[in-house]
């Protein structure tokens, strides 16, 4: 393999591909101040299957960390930059993406096409998090200090309470805090200053839900 730069890969197996083929002549860059690099046996701890890994070394940081069991880490190192975002999406699982919006970080599943809409999740991180496979419809599940759920919502009044309602399937809506299917369009508009409409946003809050107040959704 020659001393060229190449594409950092998205998955445990193609970080493994590019182990193997790599000779010594081959730094491992993979872009500027970038590398890919093997951390054998990283966590002893683990059972034998989850223990190897590979990491996306940006400057001095492994910005993200890809495990043989499915497992990604990422870590900004404290560097919030585009160029931390970029590197970090070149290795995210595939379907999903990491941007910067507002001055943060965004991590979010694409849609299937832009023709076809389909749940928007996003979240805020903090400096690290990690996305676990799991058997949901997004097929990670993520985890992190700090972690906001990002969600647009409309205010409605229903049956004299308020609900934050957000869309949960391509064509349903639920309740952000109950769960429960409610019509977006039902009741009445609610202004995000009411009384009743503050204490519903604290709410979701607590629950670390971070809500964006539409007029429809």
């Amino acid at each position: 393999m020659s001393s060229r730069t190449l594409s950092a890969p998205n998955t445990f197996e193609g970080f493994a591909d590019l182990h193997a083929r790599k000779r010594s002549n081959w730094t491992g860059k993979v872009g500027p101040n970038t590398y890919a690099r093997h951390l054998p046996r990283r966590l002893d701890a683990l059972p034998d299957d989850a223990r190897d890994a590979y990491a996306l070394q940006y400057h001095q940081t492994d910005v993200v960390t890809l495990y043989r069991d499915g497992r990604y880490e990422f870590d900004t190192g404290g560097w919030d930059t585009s160029t931390t975002v970029e590197r970090m999406n070149e290795s995210c699982p595939a379907g999903w993406y990491v941007a910067r919006e507002g001055g943060e970080i965004l991590i979010g599943r694409r849609g299937d096409s832009p023709e076809s809409w389909k749940r928007a999740v996003r979240y805020l991180p903090g400096r690290r998090w990690t996305m676990t496979p799991d058997c949901s419809a997004d097929g990670f599940r993520v985890t992190g200090d700090g972690l906001e759920r990002l969600t647009d919502i409309v205010l409605r009044r229903i049956g004299g309470s308020v609900f934050a309602i957000e869309r949960d399937e391509p064509t349903g809506f639920r309740c952000v805090l109950t769960g429960e299917t409610m019509d977006p369009t039902a009741g009445k508009g609610v202004r995000s200053s009411s009384p009743d409409a503050r204490a519903v946003l604290r709410a979701c809050t607590d629950i670390d839900v971070r809500t964006r107040i539409r007029r429809t959704l």
